[in-house]
């Protein structure tokens, strides 16, 4: 038996952040009850601006349904405009209501739900958004759809979404949007608590080797790591002093303890300005990354193979392919 509109909610309320969740009025399910949607409508009202302009950062976005698009433009010349921001179309009445859609799915024993945001314009009724709603939720339709499906070529031109490849799309879509906040939070730590004083320390000890260091997509390092985030993967565009060309280098950062290697499988590859091919034609002759769009993503390299045979294997007793840089305790010189 489908599940009726209380049951829908009571299986979305605990899965979504509540202030998403408000306005609820239906929902809807798939025969087997493992696909569903559900619906909310809420009015804009003045003393809740601020929090309805907050609910775009929850789900990445909106979207707008039948506004008067004159009044989207901001003009900054007789000829030019901007479109206007959420906040400033809240502020002047462009939009009178809007809807959170939720659409779940079940994937490997667990509901995966993720949330869309859309605001009708101030001329659409309360009548009028609600059938807009339902034609587009039409339940044999929906749960048709490629929202539902399982991913297509199209979506495979996404490197973040090829490592869910075999979730429905909308579950991949929630996978994928949770495990990019996750690795942007860890590398934002990693930029700030590691990076400073390890660089500090290179250009210390090892100016001949790290006097320069340049990163692909932020200051000094690209970092790479596997889903565990034990181990840190650095790549640099490094130039030592007095030297004038940058070589592309590669460092093994351990967590647990602060342990810093060379990585020196590749010889030594000079580069100058944007290196992210260079980074993949050498990684894609040893590990599962094969495309750029793996760099900077929410991508974590977990080819258990890469690591073992390449990075972390032994001979003689020692690392084959790491080199330890070591410093002083006291990085003052």
């Amino acid at each position: 038996m489908e599940m009726n509109d209380k049951e829908i909610f009571q299986l979305i309320y605990p899965r979504v952040n509540a202030s998403l969740i408000k306005g609820y009025y239906k929902g809807g399910t798939s025969p087997e009850n493992d696909k569903l949607y559900g619906l909310t409508y809420v009015p804009v009202v003045a003393s809740a601006l601020e929090h309805i302009e907050s609910l775009q950062y929850l789900v990445d976005g909106y979207a707008g349904w039948n506004a008067d698009p004159e009044r989207l433009k901001k003009y900054v010349s007789a000829h030019s405009y901007q479109r206007k921001s959420l906040k400033e179309c809240l502020e002047e009445g462009v939009y009178s209501a809007y809807s959170v859609s939720f659409y779940g799915a079940v994937y490997q024993g667990a509901w995966h739900i993720t949330p869309s945001l859309l605001f009708f314009g101030a001329a659409v009724t309360e009548t009028q958004a609600r059938e807009y709603l339902d034609q587009q939720h039409e339940k044999n339709q929906l749960f048709n759809s490629d929202l539902f499906g399982p991913q297509r070529l199209s979506h495979f031109q996404s490197a973040d979404l090829k490592e869910f490849s075999e979730a429905p799309v909308v579950v991949a879509m929630s996978l994928q949007r949770r495990k990019e906040k996750v690795n942007a939070a860890f590398r934002h730590y990693v930029e700030e608590a590691i990076f400073p004083d390890l660089v500090t320390k290179l250009r210390l000890y090892y100016p001949h080797l790290y006097d320069s260091l340049t990163g692909l997509y932020t200051n000094y390092f690209t970092n790479i790591f596997p889903a565990h985030k034990r181990y840190l993967l650095l790549i640099t565009n490094a130039m030592g002093i007095n030297k004038k060309e940058h070589v592309l280098r590669y460092l093994v950062y351990m967590m647990d303890n602060g342990q810093v290697y060379e990585w020196n499988y590749f010889q030594p590859q000079q580069t100058s300005g944007f290196y992210g091919e260079d980074i993949i034609k050498q990684l894609g002759t040893i590990s599962s990354w094969k495309e750029i769009g793996c760099l900077h993503s929410s991508c974590t390299l977990d080819d258990p193979l890469f690591w073992e045979n390449f990075v972390f294997v032994k001979e003689n007793g020692g690392y084959r392919y790491l080199r330890e840089l070591t410093f002083p305790l006291d990085a003052v010189k």
